[in-house]
């Protein structure tokens, strides 16, 4: 069913408002998924790994909500969904895995909301460092040398922040000696204290709900939004 397709920087897997015709699994490489605001500005929704599923959010509709770009030399696979709904009502455990595939997708992004919600610049950078940081470790990777296909501009709009005020903060970051690099290659030399600043909240203590929400954006999965 999963058909293979290698793909470089730029292309497309979808378009927002075209038809829903299949689902994207992330073999290798890295995939962004984007919305275009009413003023013309891409706004990065989220950024897709391998063992991600892209394009989840286009279940039950007839198009696709957003736009989904690849970021470097990346293998998609593709599962068109004409295929795999007959199997979904034929085998209750697929139907299952995909509901929590769903479900992960939708958490993560709730709670990367909640995490950068009233939160500063600085406290922003860190929460991105750190949700990257964990969610490359659950692949078996490094989670302080970071291997970044997005831009600053790219990491900057997924953080809600401008592109100088990222490569501003990867300069203080570097003054501070907690990482090292310029933003593609980047190694998180302290990842204590950049994890420390990340979960500096107004009015929650460390250990409580903040440090939850940081845990569950690091753990979910970005797809179609991470």
């Amino acid at each position: 069913m999963e058909v293979g397709r290698p793909m470089v920087r730029g292309q497309y897997l979808y378009h927002a408002g075209s038809p829903f015709a299949a689902l994207y699994t992330v073999r290798a490489g890295t995939v962004k998924t984007c919305a275009v605001t009413e003023d013309g500005e891409e706004r990065v929704i989220g950024f897709s790994f391998p063992g991600d599923i892209v394009g989840l959010d286009a279940i039950g509709g007839s198009t696709y909500l957003t736009d989904a770009c690849v970021l470097e030399t990346a293998s998609v696979g593709v599962i068109p969904f004409a295929r795999l709904q007959p199997l979904l009502s034929e085998v209750p455990a697929l139907q299952h895995r995909l509901l929590q595939a769903m479900s992960r997708q939708i958490a993560a992004e709730h709670e990367m909301r909640l995490a950068l919600l009233k939160r500063t610049a600085e406290e922003r950078f860190a929460v991105g460092l750190m949700s990257l940081s964990e969610r490359f470790a659950g692949r078996g990777l490094s989670p302080t040398a970071l291997r970044l296909a997005m831009s600053q501009a790219e990491l900057g709009s997924y953080l809600g922040l401008a592109p100088e005020t990222v490569s501003r903060l990867f300069r203080r970051f570097r003054e501070q000696g907690w990482l090292d690099g310029t933003g593609r290659e980047c190694e998180l030399l302290d990842i204590g204290a950049i994890r420390a600043v990340a979960r500096r909240q107004r009015g929650v203590p460390s250990g409580s709900s903040g440090d939850e929400a940081l845990r569950a954006v690091g753990a979910g999965r970005s797809g179609g939004g991470s």
